[in-house]
């Protein structure tokens, strides 16, 4: 519930801040937590809008271990979900996407939904600079 409450507040923020404007002056980068989002991207044209299981990307539990393995499964988003975003780590497990793009950056990630967890570089075009991940994550 706690979660519920971080995300929900942390859009409303975003949403507010986006309609006030930044006064023409970008602001510091937020910490974690603060606001930082960035779009989920399925590679595959079939899944641009389709919410469908077979088109859902999966959020890992540790960005370390093989993405696609049975116990590493720690939710789901689909193309063009806005995700919040917490840091970022650029050590984790190799992942390539259906076009061939590779990334060993992963984003510490809440859906809007709820779920936490890491989604791989490939399945976003992130533009925002995002922190990178204390030491550990």
């Amino acid at each position: 519930m706690t979660t519920l409450f971080v995300v929900a507040a942390l859009a409303l923020a975003l949403g507010v801040w986006r309609l006030v404007g930044a006064g023409g002056e970008r602001p510091a980068p937020p910490g974690p937590g603060t606001g930082l989002e960035l779009t989920a991207h399925n590679s595959d044209p079939a899944c641009e809008k389709a919410r469908t299981e077979r088109c859902a990307l999966r959020l890992a539990r540790d960005p370390h271990q093989a993405y696609s393995a049975p116990g590493n499964a720690a939710g789901r988003v689909w193309n063009s979900d806005r995700l919040a975003t917490e840091c970022v780590i650029t050590d984790g497990r190799r992942v390539r996407d259906r076009t061939g793009a590779i990334s060993v950056r992963w984003y510490r990630v809440t859906s809007l939904d709820g779920a936490e967890g890491w989604l791989p570089g490939v399945h976003t075009r992130n533009v925002e600079q995002v922190p990178l991940c204390p030491s550990g994550e």
